[in-house]
């Protein structure tokens, strides 16, 4: 194999070897690579031969390269083994240790460890290195033998040293000679990765700015981008060569590096400042740009940049003057000095240039309140992004004046008028001055202005006198969305507008379906019941549009009309020959109406053949509450349904099943029975209550068995359920005596709700375990179940009076009144 690390994308070498700029040469026996990323260094070669996962190294030309001791009959690992060793390292970290230890234990159970970091195979060593980086600063222990590996011969064993370095987090003097050493490597990878060290454990030191100096005009992008970062995490001090050297990085010919640098400039502070600006003043764009972001970057810190700023909005670079609208919005309220600068700049030739100055207004906020007008007249730009960012600055500026809004209500420009009336009805909507101006534009050539006047009418609810007549006028108009816009503030005032109820009926027989189906959610949000609307909406279930058939039904549903006998078998048609929704709608309107309604056997039939899942548990649900007498066939489909895959529809199949008269002892019952296995709790429960309701005497094993069951409701109803068989007695205490150690006092309650009914000898053990629980709900039960005894022996007297004293008001009065009766009895 050959080794890769991450590269940039915009990388010129991305497809060759790290630290070259040699392309890959293919041999006879496999590929061959001579790199040498310095003239006078001697070349590199490395050969993977291609049946085999291994690597030939010549790093020592006296020595021949170990070779790997594979068995004959097995075929070389796939995956290497470090994966294995860093996974088995963290396990045996994480174990608990029973001594008080001060080394950790971990280090204890790896005796071959030492022997690892030792090996003469450079590969070996390299792998510990990077199992040990794995474990962070657990591998602190290691401290001395990974320093002494960081300078091992071979490079790659001491870029994996100073990995593990980086990831121990320890600074001391010698990790810092050593990596001063490997900052002049000859490999460039040795060197990224002594800077990646330096830039984790934040390394600071004279000797540090000279090297840094030397690493930003590496031949290698790898190494300039590292020492770039290492730079932003180490803060050394702004001293003009370092400036100088990141300043010339601005102009590297990788777009990472340029980056890289900017950020290291930008946190290097004001320092930097004077050259920046005078790489902005002139060059090519990419350096310039790059200028720019050290000052993004700079943050507050390039506040006594702003007049130079405001100079490059102009700059014939469009790019640039988008770059410093950005930074002046990065800026903040503290930018307000550039507001003039920034409204010219709404006038921009480039549409991303306007875009960056709307953006800057918005972020300065109420101080930027002069280029509100120009900010409303960009309502009406060509490109819809900047017209989204004019609106949302425009509400974080606030609107404008209203003698401006009035003036730009009277604009040309129909999305200016639109956009004025909209911020009129917002600024001020307890006022009438802004809704006398809105109703003053409702006859507007433009529909779009008409709509968002319509719409605009559901901010004054109190004046609502003013606005019906308005609605009216609306609900008349000629282009369907402003209809639309009408029905929809109908619907937001609410019972309020009642006075356009009228139109609003009228409005069902419109020949556009959007406005049928917005005129029926008004009529749903204007309340009324009244008989002319309830007609209205059972005429509409005839429409020839499946959703104003759907909204219709819907409407009836929430208005909880009384529906005529026509409008019921209307219904029943609709229940098995429309769309799945609608079906679902009519099923679950004739279930509202209540008992009575009774659909043919044919009908139901149908319906639960529906692979709608929906369908079905409407029409199962209906069947709860129509009277049951179903024909043999129907009986089996409903059956059946107790099989599907969807829970809702067994679970709505199992309340149907507990309404049949009675049972049959073979295929129901086993079915029944075998759904105490279902993976769904209710579905549990529901057949626990269905085999108690009909007595199905074989279940009783496995009821017993489902008090074992893992949820905490299905073993209490197998509790309850078990009372309904007094037959088997003796079976079912006993098996209540070995659940009484469950751990939920609801399940332990319900025991002794069972034995109250099933009345074992009253000194049985429970009953003295019970009125000891640690919980009052079982001890307030137990107290209770005594209570169906006829009598009770005296030797319980103690634990009655016991209970008298009890902590909890509940039981103490259960035990006043059993004890009460008790001695009267006596």
């Amino acid at each position: 194999r050959l080794r890769y690390d991450g590269h940039n994308g915009n990388d010129e070498n991305e497809m060759t070897p790290r630290g070259t700029n040699l392309p890959l040469r293919s041999g006879e026996t496999g590929v061959e690579r001579r790199a040498s990323a310095e003239p006078d260094r001697p070349p590199l070669t490395q050969r993977c031969a291609p049946d085999r996962c291994s690597l030939s190294r010549r790093w020592e030309p006296d020595r021949p390269p170990p070779r790997r001791r594979w068995e004959p009959d097995r075929p070389p690992l796939r995956c290497p083994w470090a994966i294995a060793f860093a996974l088995a390292l963290s396990i045996i970290f994480s174990m608990p240790s029973t001594r008080a230890e001060v080394r950790p234990p971990w280090r204890t159970a790896q005796p071959g460890l030492r022997v690892r970091l030792g090996s003469t195979d450079p590969e070996m060593r390299e792998r510990t290195l990077l199992a040990l980086a794995s474990l962070g600063a657990r591998a602190a222990d290691w401290l001395p033998e990974i320093t002494k590996l960081a300078l091992d011969a071979n490079p790659w064993v001491r870029r994996a040293a100073m990995r593990a370095l980086a990831s121990i987090g320890v600074n001391d003097s010698e990790i810092a000679r050593v990596v001063g050493i490997n900052l002049d490597h000859r490999h460039p990878f040795v060197r990224e990765a002594a800077l990646q060290t330096v830039a984790t454990l934040a390394m600071r030191a004279r000797w540090l700015d000279t090297a840094m100096l030397r690493l930003l005009d590496d031949a290698d992008v790898h190494v300039r981008r590292a020492a770039c970062r290492a730079i932003v995490r180490s803060r050394p001090r702004p001293t003009p060569k370092i400036v100088g050297a990141l300043i010339r990085r601005l102009s590297d010919p990788n777009y990472g590096v340029m980056m890289e640098a900017s950020r290291a400039l930008g946190s290097l502070g004001v320092k930097a400042l004077r050259p920046l600006l005078a790489r902005i003043a002139s060059g090519e764009r990419w350096p310039r740009m790059a200028a720019l972001y050290a000052l993004w970057f700079m943050g507050e810190r390039a506040l006594r940049t702003i007049p130079q700023l405001v100079k490059l909005l102009d700059d014939r670079d469009a790019m640039i003057g988008r770059m410093a609208a950005r930074i002046l919005g990065r800026l903040g309220t503290r930018a307000s000095v550039a507001v003039r600068a920034l409204v010219r700049s709404l006038h921009h030739r480039s549409p991303r240039v306007r875009e960056a100055a709307v953006v800057a207004l918005g972020r300065i906020g109420a101080k930027a309140g002069l280029a509100a007008p120009t900010l409303l007249s960009l309502a009406d730009d060509e490109r819809k992004w900047i017209r989204r960012e004019a609106e949302i600055a425009l509400r974080k500026i606030g609107p404008p004046p209203p003698h401006v809004l009035s003036k730009a209500a009277r604009d040309k420009r129909w999305r200016v008028r639109r956009a004025a009336l909209q911020l009129l009805a917002r600024r001020e909507p307890k006022r009438g001055d802004a809704l006398t101006a809105l109703l003053r534009a409702r006859k507007d050539a433009a529909w779009q202005v008409r709509a968002e006047i319509a719409s605009s009418l559901r901010h004054f609810p109190r004046f609502i006198d003013r606005v019906a007549p308005a609605l009216v006028e609306f609900l008349d108009d000629g282009n369907p969305r402003v209809v639309r816009a009408a029905l929809k503030t109908t619907a937001r005032l609410g019972p309020t507008a009642h006075a356009v109820l009228e139109k609003v009926l009228e409005r069902l027989r419109h020949e556009d379906q959007w406005v049928r189906l917005a005129s029926v959610r008004a009529l749903v949000a204007l309340e009324s019941r009244s008989a002319r609307t309830v007609a209205a909406l059972i005429k509409r279930l005839d429409d020839t549009e499946e959703a104003l058939r759907e909204a219709a039904m819907h409407a009836l549903l929430l208005l909880k009309a009384d529906l005529p006998a026509t409008t019921i078998r209307l219904l029943k048609r609709i229940a098995t020959t429309s769309t799945p929704r609608n079906q679902r709608l009519a099923l679950r309107l004739l279930a509202r109406v209540g008992r009575g309604i009774e659909l043919a056997d044919e009908a139901v039939e149908r319906a639960l053949r529906n692979p709608d899942a929906r369908v079905r548990v409407e029409v199962l649900r209906l069947l709860t509450r129509q009277r049951l007498a179903p024909s043999p066939s129907l009986r089996q489909q409903i059956v059946a349904q107790l099989e599907h895959d969807d829970a809702s529809v067994r679970y709505a199949a199992l309340k149907v099943v507990m309404r049949f008269a009675r049972l049959s002892a073979g295929a129901e019952s086993r079915l029944l029975i075998a759904l105490l296995n279902d993976s769904d709790w209710l579905i549990r429960v529901g057949a626990v209550r269905a085999l108690a309701h009909h007595r199905v005497s074989t279940a009783v094993s496995a009821l017993i068995g489902a008090l074992d069951d893992r949820h905490l409701m299905v073993r209490q109803g197998a509790v309850l359920a078990l009372t309904s068989f007094p037959e088997a007695r003796r079976r079912i205490i006993t098996a209540l005596r070995r659940l009484f150690t469950d751990r939920q006092p609801a399940v332990r309650r319900a025991i002794v709700r069972a034995l109250g009914i099933l009345r074992p000898p009253p000194n049985d053990a429970l009953f003295s375990a019970a009125l000891d629980d640690g919980s009052p709900m079982v001890r307030r039960a137990a107290i209770i179940a005594f209570g169906s005894y006829p009598s009770l022996p005296r030797a319980l007297e103690v634990s009655l009076r016991r209970a008298l004293h009890d902590s909890d008001d509940a039981v103490r009065r259960a035990a006043k009144k059993l004890f009460l009766r008790v001695r009267f009895q006596r």
